[in-house]
Parts: structure tokens; sequence; C-alpha cells
């Protein structure tokens, strides 16, 4: 009898969709296992969510403080104990029905937030289903804590011990890496790459990303990199911002530099194969998928709260750099650009962290669990 592994995430094209679809990859190996992914907003709010998700996406732009004050705030976390279980009893008429119907032998979380839910329905109810929380940034706040997980999935020994400080029994946690598309393992010509997408082969090239939904400032990016007084070449993927893709295609054409202006794509192992640095927002599946590929990260504008700590783990492990202001960004660039030996040496600690195989070795764990 085939094993039914049920996914929750929040967003879809998110770093949390992603991981949940690297985890199905995986299983998808197996001829025994067949899954099945749920965007645990659109479940509970079938009409509202994509307007939940626009709605905060658009408050951690103008009003980042908000996030900062209430991420990993332990106090905050206590005191709101109560109403958020009163918010979980609202959704276990809905994951009630979702259990009947698709009757999974696992449950797997890839968001906090349906993490809780699951966990709340199973303390509640006597749902005896092994949970499993699998954490996508590389340090964890209090709003993943339940007794009721069984396997925690964590990418650094760092992860693990803020959760066994927190009361997490250690034997529950697995130090595993953030899963990521098996595709990052495999490696491209770097010059071939590049004359593919009608760039120069033997120029310094920069990707610059800023997810799915354009979250850093792209056009004040290329016009500031407009000041860098060395060659280089530019990708830009704009996403889903069909406004951003337009505008910066029309920008491209009056620039000093080279740029080749990308949507939203599902080639970008391949476009960090064809570049040599990465100007991004250090979400935790893009900063795991550029160590994989040895990729240096130039930070900016990430989002208060789980990117800060991710950009300052990879800053701490000399795989990143961080820009504080975007004012300061054609400096560090022209740095870079003049020592190729700083970029080679930040390469080389990129690949030391890197954990391309975690969602393989996730689900041989997660496998086991179901056992």
């Amino acid at each position: 009898m085939r094993s039914r592994i049920l996914f929750f995430y929040s967003s879809r094209d998110s770093g949390h969709h992603r991981a949940a679809q690297a985890l199905q990859s995986a299983f998808n190996l197996h001829s025994d296992v067949e899954t099945l992914a749920l965007d645990s907003i659109e479940c509970a709010y079938p009409r509202m969510g994509r307007m939940m998700i626009n709605g905060y996406t658009k408050v951690i732009k103008k009003i980042p403080q908000i996030w900062r004050a209430l991420y990993d705030n332990h106090d905050f976390a206590i005191a709101t104990r109560e109403i958020r279980k009163f918010f979980n009893r609202l959704y276990f008429s809905k994951m009630e029905e979702i259990l009947k119907e698709h009757k999974p032998n696992v449950i797997i979380c890839t968001q906090a937030a349906p993490c809780h839910v699951a966990a709340a329905y199973k303390s509640e109810k006597g749902n005896g289903l092994p949970l499993v929380a699998v954490i996508t940034d590389y340090l964890v706040h209090p709003y993943w804590l339940h007794d009721k997980v069984d396997l925690y999935i964590v990418p650094t020994e760092e992860t693990k011990e803020t959760l066994v400080e927190r009361g997490i029994s250690g034997k529950k946690i697995k130090e595993i890496g953030i899963p990521i598309d098996p595709k990052f393992m495999s490696s491209y010509d770097k010059l071939k790459k590049r004359a593919e997408l009608g760039l120069s082969r033997n120029v310094t090239t920069l990707l610059i990303a800023g997810g799915s939904r354009g979250m850093i400032p792209v056009q004040r990016i290329l016009r500031l990199l407009s000041q860098v007084n060395r060659p280089f070449q530019a990708i830009i993927v704009a996403g889903r911002n069909k406004r951003l893709w337009l505008r910066a295609k029309k920008m491209g054409r009056k620039l000093a530099f080279t740029t080749k202006v990308l949507s939203y794509t599902n080639s970008m192992d391949k476009l960090m194969d064809a570049s040599d640095l990465i100007i991004t927002k250090p979400g935790g599946l893009t900063s795991a998928e550029a160590l994989a590929k040895g990729l240096p990260l130039i930070i900016v504008k990430p989002i208060p709260g789980q990117e800060e700590r991710n950009g300052q783990y990879l800053i701490d492990q000399g795989a990143a750099l961080a820009v504080d202001n975007l004012r300061d960004l054609p400096e560090v660039i022209e740095e870079l650009l003049l020592s190729p030996q700083k970029i080679e040496e930040m390469s080389q600690k990129a690949q030391l962290l890197a954990r391309p195989k975690a969602a393989e070795e996730a689900a041989k764990v997660i496998m086991e669990l179901m056992e």
C-alpha cells in the first residue's frame, strides 16, 4: 500500500513552497509514496488568501518595524498563546475535512503557522499522525515550538541548539539542511550559460534577484551600479512583477553595462551557474540554493526577523556581505571586481556551508518515521 504524504506551506512561489516541492521531488523517487502539497492560506481562505498574502507583503515593505518587533519575541508569543489557540480552533473543521479526503500517513509543514495549527489539532483531537516541521531559515523563532511535533528538520547545529534551549527534545531534531531542488546539485559550464543568455563569456556577472514578488529596489540598484567603474554585466530576475520587468528592460537599454532581464523563471540554478555574485535578500531557500552553487551573496533589504538573521549567519560564515545603505553598493561591488580572489574565497566558504542533498536526506529520515 502506498504511503501518502501531505505538505502544508504558505503562499505559492515562496521559499516555503519551494522547500515542499524539493521534498516532493525527493519522495517521488520512491514508487510506494504519493505526495500532495497544499497552500494553507488558500485552504483556510479560498477567496481571500491571495489578498492576505499581498497585504502581508505590503506591510513588510512599508512598515518592516512591525515584523521586527514580533519576530522571535518570546514575551509576545506567550502573551498571544490563548488568542492563537482560539484562531487555531477556527481551522479545525477544515483540517478534519482535508484529513478525511486525503488520508495521509504523515503531515509535513514548511511554515510555522500551519505547523502550529496541525499540532494544536493533533493535541486536542487526539490525531496520532506523525507531524514534521521543516525549518527553512537558519535560525528558529518561538512560533515553531509545539510538543506535538514529532520531528524537526533543521539547517544547522545552531538551530538545533536553539530548539533544545527552548524545551524541544534533541531526539526529535535532525540537523540536515534546508531542502532545495535536486537540480541545484547539477553543475553547468559558466561560460556556456552566459553565451546562451546572450552575455559576454569572460565578463564578471552579477545576478540580481528580489524574490518572486520583487522585494528589493531593483531599479535603484541598477542606477547605483551605473557608478561602478569596472566592467561587469547583470542578469535581473523580476519575478512575477510585470511592471518591474518592463521598467528594468527599458532601463537596460540606457545603462553602461549589459543586462539580461527575465521574469519569473524555473531556471535559477542555471542563472546561478552563469553568475559570480548574487545581489538579493537572504530568504532561506535562496540562500541555500546560492550556497549549493558556491555563489557569494551581496545582501540588501532583508526582511526584519528571519532574513536579517539568515544574512548575519551567512556573513559570520564568510559567504556573504551586507550592504546596509544602498548608496554604498557601488563601492562594495567595485572592490570585489578589483579583488577576484575575494570572490573566490567567499565562493569556497559558501560551498563549505552547502547542503545540496538535504531534501534527499530529509526524505529518508521521514520515511523512517513512518515505518
